[in-house]
């Protein structure tokens, strides 16, 4: 069995009449734990079964017995045409058929007697008296209607998921772009917090450099007075050497 929304959908009324293997009702059990689509979808088409098979069961035994008759030649007529009804019964059980019938039996027979026609005991009495011809009748509009609501369940299933690709589509392309916008600003916010730290940094490292080379020029004018001062201690000292040394010099004074 080819695992795709699609089949699934397609064996659920399977799945319903029971007619599906032990192995492929694992399968589609196995499919509706992953997948929240067909599960919805398959918890709507049991409710449905449930309210149309309770209502069948309702019935007077002898309306349900005629109908099922014609639910059988609606049957025997699906199996000469595989084609048209293999595989392709999405959400239309043989219980909902038998829902189907006893309204068309009703709208049949109320367009030929009237609406008078509609009582129990006529209903009894007509379902058991279908004649060849009004059964045949019968079974070719249930097989058309069965028909109908299998392409309307086929293309409202593609229209569910295309609506459901664009949701998703639409709500990853939003969380992309919320996810680009918070990286953006993250980055943004980054750079700048960085960019403040730079700067920072960068006059803090000038306020250094400045402070260095005030320190510097004044090491070098205080140097530059040391030897100075040096120099005219050096010079003194050499000419009181000189001095001391020539004594002509100091009896002339």
């Amino acid at each position: 069995m080819d695992l795709t929304c699609k089949t699934i959908r397609e064996f659920m009324a399977d799945r319903i009449d029971g007619l599906l293997s032990d192995s492929e009702r694992d399968k589609i059990e196995l499919h509706l734990q992953g997948c929240d689509g067909c599960r919805a979808y398959w918890d709507q088409l049991q409710k449905q079964d449930r309210k149309l098979s309770d209502w069948a069961s309702s019935l007077e035994p002898e309306l349900r017995s005629g109908l099922e008759q014609t639910l059988a030649a609606v049957r025997t007529e699906a199996g000469r045409n595989p084609v048209a009804f293999s595989h392709r019964r999405i959400g239309f059980p043989y219980q909902q058929a038998i829902a189907a019938g006893f309204l068309l039996v009703i709208g049949f027979f109320a367009g030929i007697f009237g609406t008078q026609w509609l009582s129990r005991e006529n209903l009894r009495t007509q379902a058991d008296t279908l004649n060849p011809n009004i059964r045949a009748e019968l079974t070719a509009e249930i097989l058309a209607q069965v028909r109908t609501e299998m392409e309307q369940a086929n293309e409202q299933t593609k229209q569910q998921l295309g609506k459901e690709f664009s949701q998703k589509l639409k709500e990853t392309a939003d969380s992309f772009t919320q996810t680009l916008n918070r990286d953006r600003e993250w980055l943004s916010t980054t750079l700048t917090v960085w960019e403040g730290k730079r700067n920072e940094e960068r006059a803090s490292l000038y306020r250094d450099m400045a402070k260095l080379a005030k320190i510097t020029e004044n090491e070098f004018v205080r140097t530059r007075q040391y030897i100075n001062q040096s120099r005219t201690l050096i010079e003194n000292d050499r000419s009181s050497d000189r001095i001391s040394e020539d004594p002509t010099q100091g009896s002339e004074l």
